[in-house]
């Protein structure tokens, strides 16, 4: 027996492999360089690479949806306006901050350098009052100079993971951010709390910095509860007496756990 298969059978087969092909494949968009000032409410998804700093005004909101890889491009000097703080390219926040991400897709922060190393780029800067409003949640932060850095800000930090930064959060000038639930680890400071910031730190573990696992100084009164700090050269490490009374931690395993240097 013989078989006549026609080229327009051909052709529909094939034409309906391509369409099952095209549907099981997820388009992945190009990388969107991004610098300078956000002066309206914008979206970043896919993956974003940062060759400049970045400014997001006062009463501007920037949303970050879960899965976004925001890589910083590596620079000597990068500033733009006198009000960003660094040297490297930074992330300062005037407005709002979403960053969103989830335990299935993370937000990523990262350097882009071929061979990362701590300091590659400046950090989220979330800048006084203006940006209180602002979640950063289900992030990993990595290779910054500090992974945020809270200046009179009352943000929340929550569930976060801080790798290899010189300094994993800092808070500055009356901050109170709510700083919960992260893992802060390979830096040279955890936490740092600096002239009258008052954070809220709770259920953390901050572990294996080469300094100190949480720092204060400069009349910082943070509340420090139900912490896990262990592996650092000091576990917790002040500046000053009589300002903090940590509550309820697990502190263990550093090579000095409680130090007030004199």
């Amino acid at each position: 027996m013989k078989y006549h298969i026609s080229i327009s059978k051909i052709l529909i087969s094939l034409l309906f492999v391509s369409i099952a092909g095209c549907a099981a494949f997820k388009f992945k968009p190009p990388q969107q360089a991004v610098s300078g000032v956000i002066a309206e409410d914008t979206t970043w998804s896919g993956k974003i690479l940062i060759t400049k700093d970045v400014l997001v005004l006062r009463n501007v909101h920037l949303k970050i949806e879960p899965g976004t890889v925001i890589r910083f491009k590596k620079s000597k000097s990068t500033r733009i306006d006198p009000r960003f703080l660094f040297t490297t390219a930074e992330l300062l926040v005037e407005g709002q901050l979403t960053a969103q991400g989830s335990p299935e897709e993370p937000i990523i922060f990262t350097s882009d350098a071929k061979d990362p190393q701590a300091g590659d780029w400046a950090g989220i800067i979330l800048n006084k009052s203006g940006a209180d409003t602002s979640i950063i949640s289900y992030c990993k932060i990595e290779f910054a100079q500090y992974g945020i850095y809270a200046v009179g800000s009352s943000a929340k930090i929550t569930q976060n993971q801080f790798n290899n930064n010189q300094y994993g959060i800092v808070c500055q000038l009356d901050s109170k951010a709510d700083i919960s639930q992260n893992h802060i680890s390979g830096g040279d400071t955890g936490i740092a709390c600096w002239n009258n910031a008052a954070p809220s730190i709770t259920n953390n573990r901050v572990f294996d910095n080469k300094h100190s696992g949480i720092t204060w100084g400069v009349s910082a009164n943070p509340v420090i509860k139900d912490n896990i700090i262990e592996g650092n050269r000091f576990g917790i490490f002040g500046k000053e007496k009589g300002v903090l009374t940590p509550d309820n931690n697990k502190i263990e395993h550093n090579d000095y756990n409680f130090y007030v240097k004199p």
